[in-house]
């Protein structure tokens, strides 16, 4: 905004005589943190890069035993386990045009590696958007609600209409019960790792929590030290503002969804499918594009 002007005073810049400038230097676009790949397995991407849009995979066999005294005669077991099904079928495309007189005369590299790498941010957010809205979903119905644990049912972990109301005192107590809710389905420290994924403003009451501050006591460095999140109770906690929340009909607060997970138990894979650039013949302008293919 120009300074004002006194009155009788003429504005140089309606006059032109004050030019505007344009900086070679590019802001660059801000895009939200994501973490999928971290919080799964996608080991099978190499499997499907030439032919296919699923992978079948088999499950290791189950062992059983049996008690035994001398001389008896031993039972065999044969028990194969269920196979797994990945399928990659769900796909997402990305596009830019401009006039060639534009891409000749900006001095903005419109159609370089910072628009690729632009798209790649873009659609990362999009996928990891849509994965986190379907992930409640998939879980047990043994590792939600009131009455989590396949086992014990001891832990309150809320539901949408019932939700567990957080605070800087509570909320990494709420987060360690998840990795008791995993670890009675059985899942080992050696089966891959824990992930939980809270929403952004979880981090302001976790790095704040009485007993993060006083980590010291467990040989863990103070959140007033680190200021970040890391690994808490055995669990890789992430924040992501990807998560939305959820309208509660009648309510006037919105229940926020915390995902939990073993690594090893989701697999995701995505396929950079094709990316070119085009000359369309009817029009004096440049093309761009790319589709990946995930699932």
């Amino acid at each position: 905004m120009a300074p004002e002007l006194a009155t009788g005073y003429p504005s140089l810049k309606n006059a032109n005589m004050v030019p505007t400038i344009f900086s070679k230097m590019v802001r660059g676009q801000l895009y939200a943190a994501t973490c999928l790949p971290k919080i799964t397995v996608s080991g099978y991407l190499g499997e499907l890069k030439n032919e296919g849009d699923t992978v079948e995979i088999a499950t290791s066999p189950r062992t059983k035993t049996g008690k035994y005294v001398r001389g008896q005669k031993i039972d065999f077991f044969s028990e194969v386990g269920e196979k797994l099904t990945l399928t990659v079928d769900k796909s997402r495309y990305w596009s830019q045009k401009y006039d060639r007189l534009d891409l000749k005369q900006t001095h903005l590299k419109m159609m370089g590696t910072d628009a690729a790498k632009n798209a790649a941010s873009q659609i990362s957010i999009d996928i990891e958007t849509e994965f986190f809205a379907a992930m409640p979903a998939m879980a047990h119905a043994r590792n939600v609600g009131a009455t989590a644990g396949v086992k014990s049912g001891i832990y309150k972990l809320g539901t949408a209409a019932a939700p567990q109301i957080l605070s800087a005192k509570n909320t990494a107590a709420y987060i360690s019960q998840f990795f008791s809710v995993i670890a009675e389905q059985n899942v080992k420290d050696g089966d891959g790792g824990k992930s939980v994924v809270c929403p952004e403003w979880a981090r302001h009451y976790l790095v704040n929590s009485p007993d993060l501050k006083d980590a010291s006591a467990s040989g863990q460095k103070s959140t007033l030290e680190t200021n970040r999140l890391g690994t808490i109770f055995g669990i890789e906690v992430y924040t992501s503002n990807l998560l939305e929340p959820i309208d509660v009909s009648g309510q006037t607060y919105k229940a926020w969804p915390f995902l939990a997970c073993a690594r090893g138990a989701i697999n995701f894979a995505i396929n950079l499918t094709e990316v070119e650039t085009v000359k369309p013949s009817d029009m004096f302008c440049t093309v761009a594009k790319g589709i990946v293919l995930y699932g």
